[in-house]
């Protein structure tokens, strides 16, 4: 048995360890690597693997979302776990795989190079926006943005992340840039806090004065102590968590490139 800390550093969770008298391993994912690898779902979440007879290898037997407080459940689905068959077990696999819900529909390219519009005419006035076609990415626009008699091209990408706390809602932005890679503005679409109330403007002040002027190619840590919004912990790194993934997506644009030939 084995914990994963979502979105904690080693510190809070050598901490709460400590604090709850915890036995088994409990080890920090400050970002977010083990979440991702295990689809980003939101958490708490209990994952039983079992392993496979005449070999090392393990497949998830059940998963549970959201806090489980009976250890009798727990206890009854670790002995089927151990006594099932293999061929009992592919059965029910198949049997899962055909019950699973369709994918939700997303949201639609108009509304979504709306959001962007909105976000890109809050610096100027916008003309010729577009969708960056990328293999990579799906969610990136650029356009000119004039203001007072200036002109500059502008990237904005539609940042959506599934939360990492079974009782928040997701964390949905959108991440603005010039064409030096530097963060110009960030735009809430939805950023919950406790109790899934909305950021208010402080919160999202201060997320800015943090941010905004960042370099995408040089993505910084995220220090719950300086960085997080209060009562947003979770929330806030993952924000922090998605502008150091735009190291990638600077990469992607060759925006260094851009940057060298017109210096």
């Amino acid at each position: 048995m084995i914990a994963i800390a979502v979105g904690n550093t080693a510190e809070e969770t050598e901490q709460f360890r400590q604090i709850h008298r915890i036995k088994y391993p409990v080890f920090s994912d400050s970002n977010f690597t083990t979440w991702r690898a295990v689809g980003g779902k939101a958490s708490p979440l209990t994952i039983i693997i079992r392993q496979a007879e005449k070999s090392a290898l393990g497949t998830v037997f059940s998963t549970h979302l959201g806090l489980n407080r009976s250890y009798r459940h727990v206890y009854a689905e670790l002995i089927d776990a151990l006594e099932i068959t293999d061929a009992d077990f592919h059965e029910l696999v198949a049997d899962a795989r055909k019950n699973m819900p369709a994918p939700l529909a997303p949201d639609s390219p108009q509304a979504l190079q709306n959001e962007v519009y909105a976000g890109l005419r809050q610096l100027g006035r916008v003309v010729g926006l577009k969708k960056v076609e990328l293999e990579e990415y799906d969610n990136v626009y650029t356009a000119m943005v004039y203001k007072n008699r200036k002109s500059r091209r502008l990237f904005a990408q539609i940042i959506a992340r599934a939360t990492a706390c079974n009782v928040c809602h997701d964390v949905k932005f959108i991440a603005i840039f010039d064409t030096s890679g530097i963060i110009v503005d960030i735009v809430p679409l939805q950023l919950p806090k406790g109790g899934n109330k909305p950021w208010d403007a402080d919160d999202i002040a201060k997320l800015k004065q943090r941010l905004l002027g960042r370099h995408l190619s040089q993505p910084q840590p995220f220090d719950p102590q300086i960085d997080a919004i209060s009562s947003a912990t979770i929330s806030s790194a993952m924000i922090f968590d998605s502008i150091a993934e735009g190291k990638k997506l600077y990469e992607a644009l060759h925006l260094g490139k851009q940057e060298n030939a017109e210096n």
